[in-house]
């Protein structure tokens, strides 16, 4: 039996329930390509798909593991039931990724296919002036969003930021969930582009 140890940001995101703040559900028709990344059949994070064979997720989701140890389940709005499993291939973590949770992005080879519902919510997009004055560790790969009102939180790591259906970051830390004055951070997709398309081909 694997034993996942998750690495968690830093900074944790810890509430009780530690499920998306002010969200609603989400038909997995609206976000096909979401995935819950699991070890052990168990939800760790969410990714991504961006082509038939590759996903994308945090690469603090992914840190210490092998690939045989995790896989991906998709559509399905719910965590414990529906869906197919695929089994991982191969684990491409950033090489940059360390401690500061930079480069917090793995791309995810999908293998072959194996034997609490998803939620979605608008969050605002914080400017880098105001957000790099909370987190005074913010790169040019990291984007700030979301409010005292709407925000992601722990469980939500390695999901998707979409704007007009595009993938533009991905869940990565914070202080709290929907705490005032600490938006959510994420690694900012545009910034890590050439990365994604150099060992995937996307």
């Amino acid at each position: 039996m694997v034993v996942c140890i998750l690495g968690l940001p830093r900074i944790q995101r810890s509430l009780p329930d530690g499920k998306i703040v002010g969200g609603s559900y989400a038909p997995i028709e609206s976000y096909p390509y979401q995935l819950s990344l699991r070890c052990n059949g168990r939800h760790i994070c969410g990714a991504s798909i961006i082509s038939a064979n590759y996903a994308v997720t945090a690469a603090h989701c992914t840190d210490g593991l092998s690939s045989w140890e995790i896989s991906l389940k998709a559509g399905s709005v719910y965590k414990n039931r529906g869906g197919v499993v695929h089994d991982v291939a191969r684990i491409i973590q950033n090489p940059g990724f360390g401690y500061k949770l930079d480069y917090d992005i793995s791309l995810l080879e999908s293998g072959g296919q194996g034997s609490s519902e998803l939620l979605h919510v608008n969050v605002p997009v914080v400017d880098e002036v105001t957000c790099s004055g909370v987190y005074s560790d913010l790169t040019d790969r990291m984007l700030c969003a979301g409010s005292e009102w709407e925000d992601s939180c722990q469980g939500d790591s390695g999901g998707p930021l979409v704007q007009n259906g595009k993938l533009v970051g991905i869940v990565s830390y914070g202080y709290g969930c929907a705490s005032p004055g600490f938006p959510g951070v994420y690694s900012r997709v545009s910034a890590l582009r050439d990365w994604i398309s150099e060992n995937s081909g996307v």
